[in-house]
């Protein structure tokens, strides 16, 4: 028996993964770790230097782009976007310094999503478990 083979990209922390089937779906992750991903994602390495990956992540989440992507997608079924094509998106590109400010605070905005989450999910586990009390009889 033949052992089949697949081509396959590496990433790391530095990498932006962008979902290439169905971009309409807008799969766009920012590892924090060293993988290896299958040919259905499109892995973008900013240059350091010149880009910060939070800031592409956000372009590439903006319903621009993904509008951008689908209607540049191919395939009746399983439409999918071409590398090629994603770099031949227009878009700005202002100052490292000014990209990173906005990174901090796109950053500082999700954790205050993420800390809201919990704090909501804390409230309904609190609630739920006041509601088993109440129909058990066991507030007074």
């Amino acid at each position: 028996m033949r052992e089949l083979k697949s081509n396959k990209f590496s990433f790391d922390e530095d990498t932006v993964l962008y979902g290439k089937l169905r971009p309409y779906l807008n799969k766009v992750a920012l590892p924090s770790f060293k993988g290896i991903c299958s040919t259905e994602i499109i892995p973008l390495k900013p240059l350091l230097s010149e880009t910060n990956k939070y800031f592409i992540a956000q372009i590439m989440r903006w319903s621009g782009f993904v509008m951008f992507a689908d209607e540049r997608s191919s395939g009746a079924n399983l439409p999918r976007i071409s590398p090629k094509k994603v770099e031949e998106y227009p878009t700005i590109k202002p100052s490292l310094a000014l990209q990173n400010q906005f990174a901090k605070t796109i950053q500082s905005i999700e954790a205050q999503k993420q800390q809201a989450q919990a704090s909501l999910q804390k409230s309904d586990t609190l609630f739920n478990s006041l509601l088993q009390r109440a129909f058990k009889g066991e507030l007074t």
